[in-house]
């Protein structure tokens, strides 16, 4: 009888053993599911922030697109401006000198 307490002592102790190994295997698996858990939000937000940020750079590159013509036509009316500033100061010389020879 005492070598049967004996082993059926050490199949407990064994059972134990193992019950508490399982449990480690548990928490580690879970440890590891939160983990994992984790970085696929991070990874999904690092998805929508980029989805984000490349919307926004189509949508400032069509709002270029639709400006680029307005632009163009200022620096047209800013060179016709600078021409007819030039005209006007010529003309204005030569009124001048033509008030100036009426005064003669």
């Amino acid at each position: 009888k005492r070598a049967a307490d004996a082993r059926l002592l050490e199949s407990r102790t064994e059972l134990d053993a193992a019950a508490a190994r399982h449990a480690e295997v548990l928490q580690t698996a879970e440890e590891g599911k939160r983990v994992a858990e984790r970085q696929a939000n991070d990874l999904r937000k690092s998805v929508e922030d980029l989805q984000q940020a490349l919307d926004s750079a189509k949508e400032a590159q069509t709002l270029e697109a639709s400006e680029r013509p307005e632009l163009e036509e200022f620096e047209r009316v800013k060179v016709d401006l600078a021409q007819t500033k030039e005209e006007l100061a010529g003309a204005r010389r030569e009124c001048q000198q033509a008030k100036a020879d009426c005064g003669k």
